[in-house]
């Protein structure tokens, strides 16, 4: 079985499809139930097995770090869950000037990951699932693979999440695939091709230190530095497993998506 010690955690995007919420408070500090996204996501990585986490941040967002450190101070009951996250999982800073995309994000933590296997979360997908999607992932890494975690999206769910994670796969076996084709992004959200359900990528992914060799310093003209084309190419390069993963997963950074969260919360 594939180790994996270290996660990234991006967060510094402007998080505009919450406007104007975000305006106010930075997306990852948005609340799903009584936590605010940032703390589910750290308290999964922590239950994931994740030994350290890189928080990849830009610095107009103080209050993040404000937070995790107001996580540390004793006599603070309701943040007793993120204080024992915090011990088992331990949290980096790592500053991305100006939000570039995902891929620039993960680039910015490059000397993080020393050179190991990486674990990533978007911090703005919620996973509701015990154990969580990593867990899930764990037994069926492959050295030498970077791996996708896979779910299922139905008909009556597809229009919680964005329009992105559409793949082709090929089954390997059980829980097992190979990610043949990973399709472009689009606009709006997700809509099945036909039938009631259809098997789609999700933003928990373990990755190869041989990813950021794919990684651009720069796009052209300042542009996003997006992770998709680059999984695109490992995908086409049949260097890519999908791995299905169970539990209630969100995109809470869609506006249907958070109120679906929420709902879901309680």
């Amino acid at each position: 079985m594939l180790r994996v010690r270290k996660g990234v955690v991006p967060a510094a995007g402007r998080g505009t499809r919450l406007l104007p919420a975000t305006a106010a408070v930075p997306k990852e500090l948005l609340p799903v139930g009584l936590k605010p996204l940032l703390q589910l996501c750290l308290e999964e990585a922590a239950a994931s097995g994740l030994e350290e986490v890189a928080l990849v941040l830009s610095p107009g967002k103080p209050a993040i770090r404000e937070f995790l450190e107001a996580a540390t101070r004793p006599g603070r009951p309701g943040l007793d869950s993120l204080r024992s996250a915090l011990e088992r999982c331990r949290p980096v800073f790592v500053e991305q000037p100006v939000p570039r995309g995902v891929a620039d994000a993960l680039r910015r933590a490059r000397e993080f990951t020393s050179g190991e296997p990486f674990a990533v979360l978007l911090p703005d997908n919620v996973a509701f699932a015990d154990p969580p999607p990593l867990a899930q992932m764990r037994p069926y890494l492959e050295p030498g693979l970077c791996a996708l975690a896979l779910t299922e999206y139905r008909r009556e769910t597809a229009g919680w999440f964005g329009n992105c994670g559409r793949v082709e796969v090929a089954p390997q076996g059980g829980p097992r695939y190979r990610v043949t084709r990973l399709h472009d992004k689009g606009s709006g959200n997700f809509r099945l091709r036909n039938g009631e359900s259809e098997l789609v990528g999700y933003a928990r992914y373990v990755l190869q230190p041989w990813f950021f060799d794919f990684v651009p310093e720069a796009a052209p003209g300042g542009a996003e530095i997006d992770d998709t084309p680059i999984l695109q190419r490992i995908a086409g390069e049949g260097r890519l497993a999908g791995i299905r993963v169970e539990g209630a997963l969100f995109d809470a950074g869609n506006p249907a998506g958070y109120a679906a969260a929420n709902r879901f919360a309680g």
